[in-house]
C-alpha cells in the first residue's frame, strides 16, 4: 500500500506541476474542479504517507511531515498578523485555494485571480471550456473594485466580451455618491463557439 500511495503522490504532484507550467506557457490548464480534486488528494496522500513512514522511521517522513504541520503553520500565520503573517498565508493559500468563479455559463468562466493578501485588487481571468477536461485562457482584465457579475449583463462574441454594470462614483463637489452606467469591453483571443 505504501508504494502504491507513494506512486500516486508522485504522479499527482507531477500532474499539478505540468498543469501549472501549461497554464503559464500555453494558457491551457485542467478544469478547476479536476485540479482542486487532484490538489486535495495530493495533500491527503502526503498526510497518510507520513503516518505510514513513521514505523520504522524513514527520512522521507520528514518531507511528509510538512503536510501534517502546514495547517498549524497557517493558523500561526493568521495569529502573527502583519506583513510576515500575510506572506505566510499567501504562500499556503496560493497552492490550495480553489479559484473564485464570478461568472459561469456553458462556454466561458470568469475567475477572480488569487494574487495574495498583499496584492492590489482585482484581476480577473476569462476562460473557455475545451474538451470537457481543460480550460483555455482567452482574456483578462483588471478593475479597481471587487465585481460580481449577472448573466443578463454579459454578452460575448468571437472577438470581445461586454460587461454592463452600475458603478458608484463619488462627486467631491457635492460630497455624494451617484450611480453611473458603465460598460467594459474586453478583447478576447482566439475564441470560438
Amino acid at each position: 500500500m505504501r508504494k502504491t500511495l507513494l506512486k500516486f503522490h508522485i504522479i499527482s504532484v507531477s500532474l499539478l506541476i505540468v498543469n501549472f507550467l501549461f497554464g503559464i506557457t500555453f494558457d491551457i490548464s485542467l478544469n478547476y474542479r479536476i485540479a482542486l480534486l487532484v490538489k486535495i488528494l495530493f495533500y491527503l496522500s502526503g498526510i497518510v504517507l507520513f503516518f505510514l513512514n513513521l514505523k520504522p522511521f524513514k527520512k522521507i517522513a520528514l518531507y511528509f511531515l510538512f503536510y501534517l504541520i502546514s495547517p498549524l503553520l497557517l493558523f500561526l500565520s493568521i495569529l502573527i498578523d502583519g506583513i510576515f503573517g500575510g506572506i505566510l498565508i499567501s504562500f499556503f493559500v496560493f497552492f490550495i485555494s480553489p479559484p473564485d468563479v464570478r461568472f459561469q455559463d456553458e462556454n466561458i468562466k470568469i475567475y477572480k485571480v488569487h494574487s495574495g493578501l498583499l496584492a492590489s485588487c482585482c484581476q480577473y481571468e476569462i476562460t473557455q471550456n475545451e474538451f470537457l477536461l481543460f480550460e483555455k485562457k482567452i482574456g483578462e482584465f483588471k478593475f479597481e473594485e471587487n465585481l460580481q457579475f449577472e448573466k443578463s449583463k454579459i454578452n460575448y462574441t468571437d472577438k470581445k466580451l461586454t460587461i454592463k454594470m452600475l458603478l458608484k462614483e463619488y462627486n467631491a463637489e457635492t460630497e455624494n455618491y451617484y450611480a453611473k452606467d458603465s460598460v467594459i469591453n474586453i478583447p478576447l483571443k482566439r475564441y470560438s463557439r
